[in-house]
């Protein structure tokens, strides 16, 4: 059976970057209940595939258990594409940035 590092190798090679990130969220998702768990990094991994309303349920999840890599919601660049959408600017004054 291959480790991750070939995983991640061969689905780069198939599709590229895209690729990479799918099998880094498909990753995550089985950890999410897990105490510890980066739901945060989950919801960076839907906002760069363009899956904005599966980033926002993470994102609230996150709010809601209180993580505190919620801090760098407003800098995050990886969540840029999610800036224009109103739920952004909802979050925002939810948390009190």
């Amino acid at each position: 059976m291959p480790g991750r590092v070939e995983i991640y190798q061969a689905a780069y090679e198939t599709a590229g970057w895209r690729a990479v990130r799918r099998k880094l969220l498909e990753f995550s998702k089985p950890d999410e209940n897990k105490p510890g768990s980066n739901l945060f990094a989950i919801a960076r991994q839907c906002a760069l595939l363009g899956e904005k309303n599966e980033a926002f349920e993470y994102l609230n999840k996150v709010f809601e258990k209180h993580q505190t890599q919620m801090v760098m919601l407003k800098v995050e660049p990886s969540l840029d594409a999610l800036r224009d959408d109103p739920r952004f600017d909802e979050l925002v004054k939810r948390i009190g940035l």
